[in-house]
């Protein structure tokens, strides 16, 4: 029941700044008055939401396509509502957009990266990028990266982290090399952990395996 209470004081408080609207707390609140059961995911889920807002870590926009992307599924819930300020939510294809963008970047920085000469130098600014690329578009969708999705991508990165090692015992053509294998890396990451923020799926084991292999 104290997970219950805390969730229902955060609500309280994000109701009060004007994260939620009052139709919306009152469909929330059913869910943790009840002692004997834990508030489905989807409640959780708002509440990370509202908190990245409170924290200026998402905009009031995003926010309101986060409600919309959460709520849709629950029945009784209010349509169209927006934090106070808000401006209509952005489209899906704007979100998408922004996220394309933000993986773009990320892996230009990767590949400026990989043309350090030096072997072994660049690895632990590649294991930045990445994570800094997961944190920014899992927030566009209200998510946090999580435990999981992290340790596989470090996993992941230390293949491309041995090869550029030793391609760059080569003058110029390891550099070269090493500039696309980063490059190459972080945008095939950014491209799939977005398919699964797409889906509206968990970041299990089996689902980032699946999508890895998928077209």
């Amino acid at each position: 029941m104290a997970n219950n209470e805390n969730l229902l004081n955060a609500f309280s408080l994000y109701k009060s700044k004007g994260l939620i609207t009052p139709a919306e707390y009152e469909l929330l609140t059913p869910y943790m008055l009840d002692a004997k059961t834990e508030p489905p995911k989807w409640v959780a889920r708002l509440a990370e939401a509202c908190e990245l807002a409170e924290n200026g870590k998402i905009s009031p926009q995003d926010l309101a396509l986060m409600k919309k992307d959460i709520l849709q599924y629950v029945p009784g819930a209010p349509a169209g509502d927006q934090p106070a300020g808000a401006v209509p939510a952005e489209p899906e294809n704007v979100r998408r957009k922004e996220c394309v963008d933000i993986v773009r970047f990320c892996s230009i920085a990767a590949c400026v990266l990989g043309l350090i000469p030096i072997p072994g130098l660049d690895a632990p600014f590649l294991i930045a990028v990445q994570y800094i690329m997961l944190r920014k578009i899992c927030a566009k969708y209200g998510r946090q990266p999580g435990s999981t999705l992290v340790l596989v991508v470090i996993a992941a990165l230390l293949g491309p982290i041995i090869l550029n090692y030793f391609v760059k015992r080569f003058p110029y053509t390891g550099s070269i090399v090493g500039a696309c294998v980063g490059g190459g890396f972080t945008w095939f990451v950014g491209s799939r952990v977005l398919r699964i923020l797409e889906k509206g799926e968990q970041f299990t084991w089996e689902n980032i395996l699946k999508s890895v292999f998928e077209k």
